[in-house]
């Protein structure tokens, strides 16, 4: 394979993981803040609102 292939797919793998880190961050807090705090009207993280 090639540095351009490489390239990409180190590029791709990157953005899955940021993505899949993102989501389980997302769902964390929002399970988080409607298990233990007010629910949030919107269903976003506070920090979001």
């Amino acid at each position: 394979m090639n540095r351009t292939g490489l390239t990409w797919l180190a590029g791709a793998a990157a953005v899955g993981i940021v993505a899949a880190v993102m989501t389980v961050a997302l769902a964390t807090s929002s399970i988080y803040m409607s298990t233990t705090h007010h629910p949030v009207r919107t269903g976003l993280p506070a920090s979001l609102n």
